[in-house]
């Protein structure tokens, strides 16, 4: 399993974990329904921007290794940890055309 599958594996079950939590909570008290909604939509942007903030275009998508000073070839990068081969995405395509 890639890293990038445990990243997304970990961030499915939170928005499982909240939506039931926030589910249980609706059922079992006389909390009106929007404020735990909103608590809940705050609680996912909090968790889901904290996993995702180590996602960027010189991560590694196999291992999670920093690909910042490996080169980049016409495919992608390769990475020397795993030996994935990580696709250039766009805005690593723009970021290079308007250093050029």
């Amino acid at each position: 399993m890639t890293w990038m599958h445990r990243v997304r594996r970990r961030a499915l079950w939170i928005v499982v974990g909240v939506g039931v939590t926030a589910l249980g909570v609706i059922a079992m008290s006389t909390i009106p329904v929007w404020p735990v909604l909103g608590v809940a939509v705050a609680t996912l942007a909090i968790a889901l921007g904290s996993i995702t903030r180590s996602v960027s275009p010189n991560t590694c998508l196999g291992c999670g290794h920093n690909l910042a000073g490996t080169p980049a070839g016409e495919h992608g990068r390769i990475c020397p940890t795993c030996g994935s081969l990580n696709e250039r995405l766009v805005g690593d395509l723009t970021a290079e055309s308007d250093r050029a």
